[in-house]
């Protein structure tokens, strides 16, 4: 969709500078993007977090998703000063976008919150935008091959630009082309086109490691190890990604098999590293709170037979070494205790 001299970073002249884009709506660029504005019919892609103006209270935010915001910049399907501000983005700009309440939801607010989502919107809120423009697309004008060999190609020019989004720090954007190529290539099935989606996988994982989102690192990861059990990177981002979300013993896993394979493999001996000494931090948790749970069981000793205290330390016991972090830990007495194995199994 671009040239490679499209996707070089343009000369910033009004970065961090207030620009008055009409009445009533304002920005400050924090990164200039690329390319043109929009076309009037385009659809607008972006990611933002809302704020309301008087206090910075979040009202909504995409940002723990990679799915875009989407509108179609003819159809008025948002607030007038939010499409206003859209029109004069390039694709990958970065701004804060201030809009007074008139050009907002005005006297009557929005209980529904915006386009349906976050909190409710009072009367006469002004709002502020931390935006992300993605990328404007328009699919009624975009002509895909249907000759496997010619769209393979096509893919490999737009994966090139896309590679280069990236590297110049565009994620959002790069991330928007790499899932496009991804749905061209959803129902062809051959060694290279497999060969090229694992490849897309692999981009969009470390897109994602860099834009904090592990949910869907691990998602991709995955896919690129369907395709290559043994690749190193896939097995780095998955155990780096299963970290982030405290899955420490799948985190462990993926990065000693992937030390197996690179052993001087520097960002995966890092990501090791921090995962032992989580695992050390949760084990002494585990040691405290079972030795608590211990010492109630042994003040409780009197109320019960010694064959069910017997059997309810045996069952604490097994609970410890399942180390299962979904358990309450919190035992009020030895009769709960009975029943920790009943539910760890369920």
């Amino acid at each position: 969709p671009y040239s490679l001299v499209d996707t070089k970073i343009l000369h910033a002249t009004h970065m961090n500078q207030k620009l008055e884009v009409s009445l009533g709506v304002s920005k400050i660029i924090i990164r200039e993007g690329f390319g043109s504005i929009p076309n009037p019919t385009d659809e607008a892609h972006f990611h933002f977090t809302g704020r309301f103006k008087s206090d910075q209270r979040i009202f909504y935010s995409t940002r723990e998703s990679l799915s875009e915001f989407v509108i179609k910049l003819d159809q008025e399907q948002t607030i007038t000063g939010l499409e206003t501000a859209l029109r004069t983005m390039k694709e990958g700009e970065k701004a804060i976008i201030s809009i007074t309440s008139d050009e907002a939801f005005g006297p009557m607010g929005n209980l529904q919150g915006f386009h349906g989502c976050g909190l409710a919107i009072p009367p006469n809120s002004d709002l502020e935008f931390e935006l992300d423009l993605v990328a404007f697309d328009n699919p009624s004008l975009t002509v895909h091959s249907t000759n496997l060999i010619e769209l393979i190609n096509q893919i490999q020019k737009s994966k090139e630009v896309a590679n280069n989004l990236f590297k110049l720090g565009y994620y959002y954007s790069s991330c928007f082309h790499y899932k496009k190529m991804l749905i061209l290539l959803e129902n062809e099935n051959n060694l290279e086109v497999n060969k090229l989606k694992q490849q897309l996988n692999s981009n969009l994982s470390t897109c994602c490691l860099k834009l904090s989102l592990p949910k869907q690192c691990l998602e991709f990861a995955s896919k690129v190890l369907e395709f290559d059990k043994n690749n190193v990177k896939a097995l780095y981002h998955r155990g780096k990604a299963h970290s982030d979300l405290q899955n420490l013993e799948e985190a462990k896993r993926d990065l000693v098999a992937a030390l197996e394979m690179d052993p001087n493999n520097k960002e995966a001996r890092l990501a090791f590293s921090a995962v032992k000494k989580k695992l050390q931090v949760e084990n002494s948790r585990q040691k405290r709170v079972f030795g608590e749970m211990f010492q109630k069981l042994e003040k409780e000793e009197s109320l019960y037979s010694e064959e069910e205290i017997a059997k309810a330390k045996l069952e604490a016991k097994k609970a410890q070494m399942k180390h299962c972090s979904r358990c309450n830990l919190d035992v009020e007495n030895v009769q709960w205790a009975r029943h920790v194995i009943k539910y760890h199994d369920s």
